[in-house]
């Protein structure tokens, strides 16, 4: 018909195999496209005519092509999209259609997952191809009190990571200590207690003075820093046991003085001492 808006005979062309599908487009009189091509290996094509004009009607040829997903527009093999990032690269269009977690021209940026979704306290928030996780293990804790814990530990809750090897750094206020008391060990045999050992830094990192090294025994009581910083590193050779928890708070402590909350005054002759134990 010559009806422009197509309301008496028309052809409706969809990219699938039913008229469920995404409808690529509506045509009637001269607007019919010399090529339509559908994304996947069907098309539907539905005619709609009525009795008020009778014209010749249409005619169509169809060709099944080999067209790999990541080529472009009409098969041309030019599409720029980052393949492992991208479903398929629309044939009709020529745009990259983007895998979940990516978007983009060429789907190369990942979408920021974690502005969107909380991680518990004193985790940190990562994406790795559209997965987000909340990282337990590794991590740098401005906090003035919270928990760390061991990725086997709280696993099967939060994620994290099943490594060999983790620290937490925890830093507090300036002129303040850290304090660290082990809530719960779980080793199962002695074999497994061998393998997994806790061991706390007075400072931010390695290079700094031990203050203890842990395993089920010896962890109980608590651990204090001379300073507002504490390294803890967890270094295990099994998935056996469910690892540790541990809490941390950090408070004012004054020099020359002792205790659990430093409130006890030292009985040290100042001038002749470098410091007082903050726990003895």
């Amino acid at each position: 018909e010559q009806q422009v808006n197509c309301d008496n005979d028309y052809l409706e062309v969809y990219d699938g195999s039913s008229n469920t599908a995404v409808r690529i487009g509506q045509f009637c009189h001269n607007t019919v496209p010399i090529i339509i091509n559908s994304t996947f290996n069907f098309m539907y094509i539905v005619f709609h005519s009525d009795s008020s004009i009778a014209e010749r009607g249409f005619q169509a040829d169809f060709k099944a092509v080999a067209c790999p997903q990541h080529w472009a527009k009409g098969c041309i093999p030019s599409c720029s999209c980052a393949e492992h990032k991208t479903l398929y690269c629309d044939i009709n269009k020529g745009e990259c259609v983007c895998k979940p977690g990516w978007t983009g021209y060429n789907c190369e940026m990942e979408v920021d997952l974690c502005s969107s979704n909380s991680c518990p306290a004193n985790t940190t928030c990562e994406t790795e191809d559209g997965i987000l996780s909340c990282r337990s293990c590794n991590v740098y804790i401005s906090s003035e009190s919270g928990y760390i814990w061991s990725p086997v530990y709280k696993d099967f809750l939060y994620g994290g990571y099943s490594a060999k090897f983790c620290f937490w750094t925890i830093i507090g206020p300036a002129n303040s200590v850290v304090t660290l008391r082990f809530q719960e060990f779980n080793f199962p045999n002695q074999f497994v207690r061998v393998i997994w050992n806790v061991m706390v830094y007075d400072g931010d990192s390695t290079d700094s003075n031990l203050l203890g090294k842990y395993n089920a025994e010896g962890a109980s009581g608590i651990v204090r820093s001379t300073d507002n910083t504490m390294h803890v590193v967890l270094s295990y050779g099994g998935h056996e046991g469910n690892g540790f928890i541990a809490s941390f708070s950090t408070h004012a402590c004054n020099p020359f003085t002792y205790g659990q909350t430093c409130e006890n005054q030292c009985d040290c002759e100042t001038n002749n001492t470098q410091h007082c134990d903050h726990l003895t």
